[in-house]
């Protein structure tokens, strides 16, 4: 019957946004990382992130968190889009493209400029490894939520509507805790507690974060959807 078939490509274009989606956390977390070792090797710093921190985020950001994608509820819109359009036809649209390249760049200058700023100013470099550690999965945990439906801002997202990505953004904050509070992986992973002026910091990440996510899904999704 006709509701099948509209049923039918209602759960054939979730499925293509939950790809999308998936693919874009791996791109943009993957790409501080990137901008954040080549600057600082570029700067002829030392190595802002260690390779055993590296694997340690890839299990938060290409595991935990992308794998909740998989379970993400069709968006409101969904079918209100025009089927012919270069937005539904690309996995990776020009506005996907220009969200990945804006909150990249400007996500990774300013975690590089931290690292910088920090470095000079004499902060031990497990601690200020840590401090990246903690700045680079914030930046992760905040693009998963954002990402989530790009038509909305972040307020209006209803986060339970997948208790599996809640779930998820629960377990990937407590890997970070335990990678810098459990003496263990504090040897395995060369970190330090996070304390005082250093909480400060990594709130003013996070918010600096939510802030470009955010202010670049407006100008480049919010603003046609809703006017």
């Amino acid at each position: 019957s006709f509701s099948i078939i509209v049923a039918a490509i209602k759960e054939g274009r979730r499925i293509i946004d939950n790809l999308k989606k998936i693919v874009v956390q791996l791109i943009a977390t993957s790409f501080g990382e990137v901008f954040l070792i080549a600057g600082g090797l570029m700067a002829s710093l030392p190595l802002p992130i260690l390779p055993a921190q590296i694997l340690w985020m890839n299990i938060i950001e290409g595991g935990i968190l992308t794998f909740a994608f998989a379970f993400e509820p069709a968006e409101d819109s969904v079918m209100q889009r025009d089927p012919s359009s270069a937005e539904a036809k690309n996995l990776l649209s020009g506005k996907i493209m220009k969200l990945l390249f804006i909150s990249g760049i400007a996500t990774g200058i300013f975690i590089l400029g931290l690292f910088v700023l920090l470095e000079s100013a004499g902060v031990p470099l497990d601690e200020l490894r840590t401090i990246m550690l903690a700045a680079l999965t914030f930046d992760a945990l905040f693009f998963a939520i954002s990402l989530k439906d790009l038509n909305k801002p972040l307020w209006k997202i209803n986060l339970f509507s997948n208790w599996v990505l809640v779930v998820s953004l629960v377990i990937a904050a407590v890997f970070l805790v335990a990678a810098i509070t459990v003496p263990v992986l504090q040897e395995l992973l060369k970190t330090t507690p996070i304390t005082g002026l250093n909480n400060i910091i990594l709130f003013g990440v996070a918010l600096f974060d939510i802030i470009i996510i955010e202010c670049t899904k407006y100008f480049l999704f919010e603003r046609y959807t809703h006017g």
